[in-house]
């Protein structure tokens, strides 16, 4: 995962991020990490996905629907409890059907 998502010259990492729990956050987090760990630079991380417009559309889990603020903060504060995944994300994406 860390190769298809960093590794690749022209790989641009969007996390995708519809769990409330944050654990998605986490496993992206833990990627990054493994990473550094093996040899590569943290994973500069534009910004999360979520899917709240798209849950509120169609119908999602209730545990899938976070919101692009929620995404970003559990991107956020699980890249903060291991400073070397610090990043400074600037986007947040949010899915939605047209």
């Amino acid at each position: 995962m860390q190769y298809i998502s960093w590794g690749v010259p022209a790989a641009v990492p969007l996390p995708q991020v519809y769990r409330n729990d944050g654990v998605m956050a986490e496993q992206w987090v833990l990627i990054s990490l493994w990473g550094i760990n093996h040899g590569d630079s943290a994973m500069v991380f534009r910004g999360p996905l979520s899917q709240d417009k798209a849950c509120q559309q169609v119908g999602c889990s209730p545990t899938l629907n976070n919101t692009p603020t929620q995404a970003w903060n559990q991107m956020v504060n699980k890249m903060d409890a291991r400073p070397s995944t610090i990043e400074d994300m600037r986007y947040s994406v949010d899915i939605h059907w047209r």
